[in-house]
C-alpha cells in the first residue's frame, strides 16, 4: 500500500530490490525466463527439475555446477569422442588418416634397412657395413629431383597422384619380387655362406629412391589435401607415420625374427627359427603397398591445381545461442544491481544479492562465442528536448525541491513517497 508503482515486486528474487533501472528489470525478467527454459530442458532429458513455485530450489539448482548435476560426469562414449575429433578436425579426418597410412608405408623400407646390419653382424667386415650404410643417400639427395616431381605431372590423374601411384606400385612390386623364392634370404646368406652385401645395397637403394620420391609427392599433397586451419597436422602425420613404420619394420620385425624371443613369449614348444622371416615380411608389406595404392588410385580424387580446401564452418547450436543471450543479460543485471559479474556476489548489503547470485552462470556453462549472425537491434535514441524557458526551469526546480521534502526512507533503506508534507 505504501508504493505507487515506482518499483515492481519480483517474487523469484526473495524480496523487493532497492533500486532497479528499467533496463535491469528487463534483463532480470529475461534471465528468469532463460533459467526456466534450462530447467525445462533438463526435465525433458529425464533429470529432476526444480519446482517453479520454490525460489530456493531454483537458486540452488542454478548455483550447482553442471558437472555435479550430470549423472554420467567423466564418462565419454565412442560417439562423443568421434564428435569431438570431428569438431576439431572438421572435414579433414579422412585426409589425415590417409596421410598417416602413406607415411607409415614410407617408414617400412627405412626400418628394414636398419634391421639388415643386425642380421649381418659378426659375418661381414667394416668395409661392407660402410657400403650398406649408403642406402639412405637418396633421402639426402632428393632435393635434386624434387623440382621435377613438383612441376611435371599428368593432369588427368592429378599433380601428386601422377608420381605417387607409379612410385608405390613400383615399390610394392619390388618388395614382392625380392621375397619371391627366398631371394632376400639367399642374399643374406647363412652361417655356411657369405652374404651378398653389394646386391643388398643396390636393392635397398632402389627402395629408398622410390620412397624418397613418394615423400616428395606426399609432402606436396599434404599442402592441398588439408584445409588451411589443419595444415599444421601434416608434420604431425609425417612424424607419427614414419616412426610407426620404422618401429614395425625394425623393432617388431627383429623381435618376431629372433628364435629366443619367440620361444620365450609366443611359443610353448621351442623351435630353431622365428615366427617371421625377412622374405615373408617383405612379401606381406609388398601386398599392402599394392592394395593401398590401388585403393588411392580408384577412390581418392585429387583437386585440380590452384583449388583450395575450405574448412567446414561450425555453427553454434541453439543451446549455445540461448546460453550466450543468458550470460549477456545476467552480466548486465549484475552490473546494474551492484554485483560482481565474475563471482555473482553483491558488493553491497541488500536482499537483491540473493537473486543476483542465482542468476549468474558458471564458466562451464558458457558458450565459446556468441553466434556470428546474431546482431542485437539498436535502441532508438531519445529525441532532443527543446531548451526550456527561464520560467519553466524555475518551476521545475521548485517541484524537485518539494518532491525531496516529501520523500522518506524506511529502516531497510527503501525509498517510498509519503502522503502530505512529511508523513509516511
Amino acid at each position: 500500500e505504501k508504493t505507487k508503482g515506482t518499483e515492481q515486486w519480483r517474487p523469484w528474487a526473495g524480496s523487493r530490490p532497492t533500486s532497479l533501472s528499467r533496463s535491469a528489470e528487463k534483463s532480470a525478467d529475461w534471465a528468469f525466463v532463460m533459467a526456466s527454459y534450462r530447467r525445462s530442458s533438463k526435465a525433458s532429458d529425464g533429470r529432476p527439475a526444480a519446482s517453479d513455485s520454490d525460489p530456493k530450489s531454483v537458486m540452488m539448482e542454478e548455483k550447482t555446477p553442471a558437472a555435479a548435476r550430470s549423472p554420467q560426469h567423466g564418462t565419454k562414449g565412442p560417439s562423443s569422442v568421434s564428435s569431438s575429433i570431428s569438431a576439431v578436425l572438421g572435414g579433414d579426418v579422412g585426409n589425415i588418416a590417409l596421410l598417416l597410412v602413406l607415411y607409415t608405408l614410407q617408414g617400412i623400407p627405412m626400418g628394414l634397412s636398419a634391421s639388415i646390419p643386425f642380421l649381418l653382424q659378426d659375418r661381414v667386415s667394416y668395409k661392407q657395413q660402410a657400403l650398406f650404410s649408403c642406402v639412405s643417400l637418396p633421402f639426402s639427395l632428393k632435393l635434386l629431383w624434387a623440382p621435377i616431381v613438383d612441376s611435371m605431372y599428368w593432369k588427368q590423374m592429378g599433380r601428386r597422384k601422377s608420381w605417387l601411384i607409379p612410385v608405390q606400385l613400383g615399390c610394392g612390386l619390388l618388395m614382392v619380387w625380392g621375397s619371391y623364392a627366398g631371394r632376400i634370404d639367399h642374399w643374406l646368406g647363412s652361417p655356411e655362406e657369405k652374404p651378398d652385401v653389394l646386391t643388398l645395397t643396390v636393392y635397398f637403394v632402389a627402395l629408398y629412391f622410390l620412397m624418397s620420391t613418394q615423400d616428395i609427392a606426399v609432402d606436396g599433397w599434404a599442402l592441398t589435401i588439408l584445409s588451411k586451419r589443419n595444415k599444421g597436422y601434416a608434420s604431425t602425420c609425417n612424424t607419427i607415420g614414419q616412426t610407426a613404420g620404422y618401429f614395425i619394420a625394425h623393432v617388431a620385425f627383429l623381435a618376431l625374427n629372433d628364435p629366443a624371443t619367440c620361444n620365450t613369449f609366443f611359443r610353448s614348444t621351442p623351435l630353431p627359427h622365428g615366427l617371421v622371416t625377412l622374405a615373408s615380411f617383405l612379401h606381406f608389406w609388398g601386398l599392402v603397398f599394392l592394395a593401398t595404392t590401388t585403393f588411392i588410385w580408384a577412390f581418392k580424387r585429387e583437386k585440380p591445381p590452384g583449388a583450395t580446401t575450405t574448412s567446414r564452418k561450425v555453427e553454434p547450436t541453439t543451446a549455445q545461442f540461448v546460453m550466450s543471450v543468458e550470460e549477456t543479460t545476467t552480466r548486465s543485471t549484475a552490473t546494474a544491481m551492484g554485483a560482481s559479474p565474475s563471482t555473482g556476489t553483491n558488493r553491497g548489503a541488500g536482499p537483491s544479492s540473493q537473486f543476483t547470485g542465482a542468476a549468474t552462470t558458471s564458466a562451464a556453462d558458457r558458450p565459446p562465442y556468441p553466434p556470428p549472425n546474431f546482431t542485437p537491434s539498436p535502441e532508438p535514441s531519445p529525441a532532443p528536448s527543446p531548451d526550456p524557458s527561464p520560467e519553466s526551469r524555475r518551476g521545475s526546480l521548485a517541484d524537485d525541491r518539494k518532491h525531496s521534502l516529501m520523500t522518506q526512507t524506511d529502516g531497510d533503506g527503501v525509498e517510498w513517497e509519503g502522503e502530505g508534507g512529511g508523513g509516511g
